[in-house]
């Protein structure tokens, strides 16, 4: 039914009237005469017909035969859409040239938005990714997925991981930020200063409080560094003596303080990353499927190409193209090209030397999104280990940083 429907539409089809006292008679003659004949209506005395146009001509004897009259209500078709394309060629320069500008317009970046931000401002992620070369204005095909997201990552601090997507003629940033730490007390609140995480300390000077670490001391996430307790020992507050007593049932402490001071630790943070020695390419063959469809509102319609891809390994490239807002009216129709490649699978051997290098990369970059910004780096260590066909790579990266973190005394 679709294809008979399609030729008749190339070859052009006329929709008839019969008029007469027994028009389905001119019917039963057109079907006797090998004349295809379809969606018939019927009315009183009249019928409406569909029949191809070069057929238009035999239908006139057996018209007289029948004793009918026939008259051309609508002439449809590529035939005589052609024909008025012919007879208005500024009209079909006009669209040629609309849709070739609507190509090339849609395959520029003109717009792009960052989503996720809680506290960090856009400009922050958009001019980092001004600097990997995704800015407006830009040809999308220019775009490198992979060094936008990573690169992100490495220049905007804040941020722990990034993912790219276009719509359309947008780029969207999708970004998470790292947790901050936690609001400190108001200062005329009792607090202690505490490890908010582990690591080594090289500088603890005090303030205000009493200090119960020192430098050179490994301490632990959570641990009290300076202590809002004034008149206890350091010794007796880490329950290495018996605190002593006070007369009159006093408290052993003469006064509760917010405990402030410098504390610098050394810290490490741990990344692991693998690459395989061996590694296929997806080599095209040449052989290319095509499927353009167009999707209005929800619903899509298939024009050209099939549902199934005719390939097992295949490559996939998807062209959308839409209507431009005009007056902030979007018209729901999108037509999607989507361009299968055939590929085979080659297998390639890659040197120890460069899947070392991708693993190392990968190990540094999982590493660094843990690295708070503004922080001083002291240096990167590495153990490499190669099993299974595969390169593995631990990365340490030492940083030096406060680590002090007030918080309230309830302890």
């Amino acid at each position: 039914m679709l294809v008979s429907r399609l030729i008749a539409y190339l070859i052009g089809y006329l929709i008839l009237r019969v008029e007469g006292q027994n028009p389905e008679r001119l019917v039963n003659l057109a079907i006797k005469e090998g004349i295809p004949v379809w969606n018939i209506e019927a009315g009183r005395h009249v019928l409406r017909i569909r029949v191809p146009a070069h057929h238009f001509r035999t239908l006139h004897p057996l018209a007289r035969r029948a004793r009918t009259m026939i008259h051309i209500e609508r002439r449809l078709g590529l035939p005589f859409g052609a024909q008025l394309i012919l007879k208005r060629q500024g009209l079909a320069i006009g669209v040629l040239l609309f849709l070739a500008g609507l190509f090339v317009l849609s395959s520029f970046v003109w717009s792009v938005e960052v989503s996720g931000l809680e506290t960090l401002p856009p400009d922050a992620v958009l001019q980092g990714a001004a600097r990997l070369g995704l800015r407006p204005g830009v040809l999308k095909r220019s775009v490198d997925y992979h060094r936008v997201e990573t690169g992100l990552v490495l220049a905007v601090r804040e941020i722990s991981w990034a993912g790219l997507e276009f719509h359309g003629t947008r780029a969207l940033l999708k970004v998470v930020e790292k947790a901050l730490p936690p609001a400190e007390p108001p200062a005329n609140t009792p607090a202690h200063v505490i490890a908010s995480k582990s690591g080594l300390l090289t500088d603890v000077m005090v303030l205000k409080g009493t200090g119960l670490a020192q430098a050179g001391q490994t301490v632990s996430q959570g641990q009290i560094i300076i202590s809002g307790l004034i008149g206890l020992s350091a010794e007796e507050q880490l329950g290495l003596v018996k605190p002593r007593e006070l007369p009159g049932g006093l408290p052993p402490w003469t006064a509760l303080v917010h405990a402030t001071g410098i504390v610098r630790a050394r810290v490490w943070y741990r990344g692991h990353g693998e690459a395989l020695l061996t590694r296929y390419l997806r080599d095209r063959t040449g052989r290319v499927a095509t499927r353009v469809l167009i999707k209005i509102g929800g619903q899509e319609i298939i024009v050209k190409g099939q549902g199934d891809v005719p390939f097992g390994e295949y490559d996939t490239e998807v062209a959308r193209r839409s209507l431009p807002v005009w007056r902030n009216i979007r018209i729901p129709v999108e037509v999607i090209v989507t361009t299968f490649h055939q590929v085979k699978l080659v297998e390639e051997a890659v040197a120890a030397e460069v899947a070392e290098q991708d693993a190392r990369e990968n190990a540094i970059i999982q590493a660094m999104t843990k690295v708070p910004p503004g922080v001083r780096l002291l240096g990167v260590q590495s153990a490499v280990t190669s099993n299974d066909g595969k390169v593995s790579v631990d990365v340490v990266v030492e940083t030096l940083e406060d680590i002090g973190l007030a918080e309230p005394v309830t302890r």
